[in-house]
């Protein structure tokens, strides 16, 4: 019995770990349809979402099962409330990538991105990019020092949203309002995508140390919910 719940654990971080890389991989697409009116890459993004938000929801009931017909010991059952929360986090990454491909579909043949916010835009999409890979890799090793250092690094990625709303309420701005309505979105997009990508990594901290209160009200929570229902 230990020994297939053990693989159902497994196959639930694989299975995580494949979304989470999936949905970086669609930002990664997105942003290429965005910079480069690469319509293909925003189509792709755009048939695939469905299947990824199907991927989600399986995960979501197998999460779900392990508590309801496992009875989890305490380190087991961080682990599968953690996935239950990255399983959101990486549907929510999913999503915003998925924005950023309308938009460029939208837009196509042209680029809705100004030309003065190119390289804003570039360097939020690079950082985000790279926390989503990192968010992976943390899963995969189990690392709480780059997860925290991930948290850290990541205050830059206001930083690159406020200089991009900076540029829209200049009053030197000569952006079209579609522009600046666009080039905001954008950035909010770009934002939390990273947003998720670093939450995703640092629920790693609490799988491996148990150090989040409210994290623990949770998994208590959810485990009552499950053995009631």
């Amino acid at each position: 019995m230990r020994t297939a719940y053990q693989h159902q654990l497994d196959t639930l971080k694989r299975r995580l770990q494949d979304l989470l890389q999936q949905a970086t991989r669609n930002l990664q697409l997105a942003t290429s349809a965005l910079l480069n009116a690469d319509l293909s890459a925003a189509e792709q993004v755009i048939s695939g979402a469905d299947k990824l938000s199907v991927d989600a929801h399986e995960m979501a009931v197998l999460s779900f099962d392990l508590l309801a017909l496992q009875a989890p010991v305490a380190s087991d059952l961080r682990q599968v409330v953690s996935a239950m929360n990255s399983v959101n986090d990486a549907r929510h990454m999913t999503v915003h990538a998925l924005h950023i491909a309308d938009l460029a579909r939208d837009h196509h043949p042209d680029c809705c991105v100004p030309d003065e916010a190119i390289d804003l835009i570039e360097s939020m999409a690079k950082l985000a990019t790279a926390e989503g890979h990192t968010a992976v890799q943390v899963l995969d090793e189990m690392d709480i020092d780059t997860a925290r250092w991930l948290g850290e690094r990541h205050l830059r990625m206001h930083d690159y949203r406020e200089a991009a709303l900076a540029l829209v309420r200049t009053s030197s701005c000569t952006f079209s309002p579609r522009q600046a309505a666009d080039l905001a979105l954008l950035a909010h997009y770009l934002e939390r995508f990273g947003d998720y990508a670093v939450d995703a990594a640092q629920r790693v901290i609490y799988l491996v140390t148990g150090e989040d209160p409210e994290m623990d009200e949770l998994a208590e929570a959810a485990q009552e919910a499950a053995e009631h229902d």
